[in-house]
């Protein structure tokens, strides 16, 4: 996958797909004023079933690729 990171595009899609999730890290430090440049995004979700399923489908639609022993499920 070449195509350049866009934090503004993940967050859309789990917005756009009903996911729950606080904001933390460097871009919610950004929100905040920071210029602190970063190249990932970090969430915490609640993980009932339903936000779960949610974030599948939000990172399915965003060309996530599962990895790990778990990937199959």
């Amino acid at each position: 996958m070449d195509e350049q990171f866009d934090p503004l595009r993940v967050l859309a899609g789990l917005r756009s797909h009903g996911v729950t999730y606080v904001l933390v890290g460097g871009h919610a430090s950004a929100a905040r004023g920071s210029t602190i440049a970063l190249d990932d995004v970090d969430i915490v979700i609640p993980p009932d079933d339903e936000n779960l399923g949610n974030l599948g489908l939000a990172l399915a639609h965003l060309g996530a690729e599962p990895i790990g022993e778990d990937a199959a499920h």
